[in-house]
């Protein structure tokens, strides 16, 4: 069981698997929908992905999100049509899948 305290989180690591039919598939999708290779990146962004893989090691993740700038500041700020792409992806993959 995972605790905090009031100032501080744990969050396990979550490792890159070099193997992922989610990832593929969200590729493909990607592809289809924007005519473009997605870029590839990893990074903190705020997902409890490391708790889920904690739980069960063989689950196969995925991340995406829209453009967000100065997170976790008053300036925090989203750019919306980059979440509409990202909800249009997310449809398209669900469709997929």
């Amino acid at each position: 069981m995972l605790s905090a305290s009031p100032m501080s989180a744990r969050y396990p690591a979550w490792n890159y698997d070099a193997k992922s039919a989610m990832r593929e598939t969200l590729q493909k999708v990607f592809r289809e929908t924007h005519g473009g290779e997605l870029e590839l990146i990893a990074e903190h962004g705020g997902l409890e992905c490391g708790v889920f893989k904690a739980i069960d090691a063989d689950m196969d993740i995925v991340t995406m999100g829209p453009i967000t700038l100065d997170i976790h500041t008053p300036q925090e700020r989203l750019e919306l049509a980059s979440f509409d792409r990202t909800f249009e992806l997310l449809c398209a993959f669900i469709k997929e899948l």
